[in-house]
């Protein structure tokens, strides 16, 4: 999915017979049987809608909406947000590490959110991975007692539940955050 010069090459070698990729790639010239005419750039597309759009163009199939993604996907994966959430309800996962996969925030900005949440009524939820969890536990005390800490607790899909049953989430470009926005969290 990312235009990459070293796997062209490799997948060149070892004469992988349907190689795709952008047009824009002057790498791709030489190394891709199928050019695909499209900008990662200058489409304005979520990241996952991009990528489904150019393995589409590549098998050469109808391409869907984003809407009509976003639904399935939602189906699909069998979460859906909750409709109407009472406000002693009322709960925002902040997701403050990224592993390197996105620009984080630094967690000072998120124990600022997390206050301003609680005097809102609504609880802030912290999340992670197990890994995480270490690298929180130093800032801990920035952070109101009202936080709920759910670091390593959830199976991935016990935390896109979670996710579909936040009002909302606070997170770098990692995993949670474009899970919460293909289900319109």
């Amino acid at each position: 999915v990312t235009a990459n010069k070293t796997l062209s090459k490799a997948a060149r070698r070892a004469k992988i017979p349907h190689r795709s990729g952008l047009a824009g790639r002057y790498y791709h010239l030489l190394t891709c049987t199928q050019l695909i005419w499209m900008s990662r750039a200058k489409s304005g597309l979520h990241e996952a809608y991009f990528n489904l759009l150019l393995l589409v163009r590549s098998l050469k199939l109808a391409e869907p909406t984003f809407d009509e993604l976003k639904t399935h996907m939602v189906d699909w994966a069998g979460f859906h947000p909750s409709a109407n959430p009472t406000p002693g309800q009322r709960q925002v996962i902040l997701h403050p590490f990224s592993r390197g996969h996105g620009r984080e925030w630094p967690i000072q900005r998120y124990a600022e959110l997390a206050h301003l949440l609680v005097k809102q009524n609504i609880r802030p939820v912290i999340g992670g991975t197990q890994a995480d969890a270490q690298l929180f536990a130093p800032e801990q005390s920035q952070f109101p007692v009202e936080c709920q800490l759910v670091f390593g607790q959830d199976t991935l899909e016990g935390y896109i539940q979670r996710i579909a049953h936040s009002n909302a989430l606070v997170a770098s470009g990692t995993g949670p955050l474009h899970i919460a926005s293909i289900m319109g969290q």
